[in-house]
């Protein structure tokens, strides 16, 4: 106060003196600001010795810079785990905050560093006595904060240190409300495996399900269903058709962090949907074709729920089958590229589940001559029978396949685009427009010689 009443009683110079007087009164306030902001820009990007200089200079670490957060604060919204450390060893308080912002919240919430960064701060502030179930103004906590960034690591750091983790905000939403807003499954998953609540409704009378469906999050859906019948963590993400690849097998790109829908629902109607994460990877013509043994290899160990398996599996191979499942192509009706992939995608995919029949058969027969048993006259003509049909299903098959085959020629052959007369540059490359004739001629050999050969080698 002296200090100002000394400036203000100066007298200026009549000349510029109005100009005078303002910077002689606005400096010392332009000096501090430039010293916050020195400070906080040494707290995000790691300058020991500005921060060093600060405090030395009577600083309090734990006083708030002119934009209202602390040091700590800063260095914690950085993730500079050195800075952290520093600060806390000067004596920060890590539980001072702003509007109930603490710096635990920060990492929670930041976006910058990596998951080993975040960790490392969230065990120096926890060390630190940093209160990990304390809420800003609005109730939204640390675990809030990390169930809506979306890392894993942080979200599990955080549960373990939690009381409650279906503690809700002033809007009545728990931590798993911010995780399915944000559309992050693999959080749920986890919230849910260390019992999150799903049946909460927030202010607006809203679940987490209802949130989901009217966002059409379609995974969340699917998992919060998985939930209310088997073990989440059990639970794997089902395969999506999201171009043209996928629906041929032997084109698409195998995840193998993602079950095969056709899988999926195989184990869910078998009452087997725990089962699900260990056919993570795996094709349908695999899966349709498994023993007893390779069953107990990817874990499967209750031999009641391997046999039920087997058991549906004998069903689904020898169930007739419906010549309409292949879908046919109607050449009255004008047909769009689009229909012609769907269906052709369709064929391949029945394709396998053929080889997979004959497959199943094959191992059923051997089994069978290994105990030393044999049909009887009766289950022979059955079995003839059974032969005859799968025959005539073949040549259905074959008979689509030859129109699929007329029809991607017909493709090619109105789709070839000339370069106009003064074009010079490199010539088109039509390779790509062959693929669907390709598939279709290997595949009608293959069929012919599945016919002429394969049957009866079987049967012999």
């Amino acid at each position: 106060k002296p200090q100002w009443t000394k400036i203000l009683s100066q007298k200026c110079p009549s000349q510029n003196s109005e100009k005078s007087r303002r910077k002689t009164i606005f400096t010392p306030r332009n000096n501090k600001q430039e010293t916050h902001f020195k400070v906080m820009t040494a707290c995000m990007t790691g300058n020991i010795s500005v921060i060093d200089e600060f405090l030395d200079n009577g600083n309090d670490i734990n006083d708030y810079l002119g934009s209202g957060w602390t040091l700590l604060l800063y260095a914690s919204s950085a993730v500079l785990p050195i800075v952290v450390d520093h600060l806390l060893k000067r004596g920060a308080d890590p539980n001072v905050h702003k509007d109930g912002y603490t710096p635990l919240m920060a990492v929670c919430e930041s976006t910058v560093g990596s998951p080993e960064q975040q960790l490392t701060c969230i065990t120096l502030l926890l060390e630190a006595k940093a209160d990990p179930n304390s809420s800003q103004k609005d109730g939204i906590t640390s675990l809030m904060y990390a169930a809506k960034n979306g890392v894993v690591e942080v979200v599990k750091k955080m549960i373990e240190c939690t009381q409650d983790i279906n503690f809700v905000d002033s809007d009545g939403r728990s931590a798993i409300f911010y995780a399915v807003a944000a559309n992050l499954p693999e959080i749920v998953k986890i919230l849910m495996a260390e019992g999150a609540t799903t049946n909460i409704r927030d202010r607006r009378d809203l679940t987490i399900a209802e949130i989901a469906m009217t966002k059409d999050y379609k995974q969340i859906l699917e998992m919060l269903k998985f939930g209310e019948e088997e073990n989440i963590q059990s639970y794997c993400p089902m395969s999506q058709m999201t171009n043209w690849k996928d629906a041929f097998p032997g084109v698409k790109e195998i995840d193998n962090e993602v079950v095969d829908a056709d899988i999926a629902s195989v184990l869910y109607a078998l009452g087997l949907d725990r089962y699900r994460s260990i056919f993570k990877g795996m094709e349908l013509k695999d899966f349709l074709k498994l023993t007893d043994e390779e069953l107990i290899k990817l874990g499967m160990e209750l031999p009641f729920h391997r046999k039920r398996l087997q058991m549906g599996l004998l069903k689904f191979h020898t169930k007739h089958w419906s010549t309409q499942s292949l879908g046919t192509m109607n050449k009255a009706i004008a047909c769009r590229i689009h229909d012609g992939i769907t269906i052709l995608g369709n064929i391949v995919r029945q394709m396998g589940v053929i080889g997979a029949s004959f497959r199943f058969v094959k191992n059923s027969l051997r089994k069978l001559g290994n105990n030393k048993n044999s049909l009887s006259d009766i289950d022979k003509e059955n079995f003839k029978a059974e032969l005859y049909h799968t025959e005539r299903s073949l040549g259905f098959l074959k008979k689509d396949l030859q129109q699929m085959l007329t029809f991607a020629q017909k493709v090619k052959r109105n789709n070839v685009v000339h370069p106009p007369a003064g074009y010079i540059g490199p010539e088109k490359d039509n390779k790509h427009m062959a693929w669907p004739i390709f598939i279709g001629a290997t595949v009608i050999t293959g069929f012919y010689l599945t016919k002429t050969a394969y049957l009866n080698r079987l049967w012999n």
